[in-house]
């Protein structure tokens, strides 16, 4: 179990750091209009990876 997931990590690292992540692009529009009707908005996560997930998203 811990190979499996110890080799999940290497790919989705490897992926992240190599092209991105793709974000959702539900979850993009709707902070997107969140932001365009002034609502505060928040991004909150246990990921070690957050930093770069979040910067891949985009503006």
């Amino acid at each position: 179990m811990q190979a499996v997931a110890a080799r999940k990590e290497q790919l989705f690292t490897q992926q992240l750091r190599s092209g991105g992540i793709a974000a959702w692009p539900g979850t993009v529009r709707v902070l997107h209009a969140l932001g365009a009707a002034g609502v505060p908005c928040a991004a909150v996560s246990t990921s070690r990876h957050a930093p770069e997930l979040l910067a891949g998203a985009g503006p």
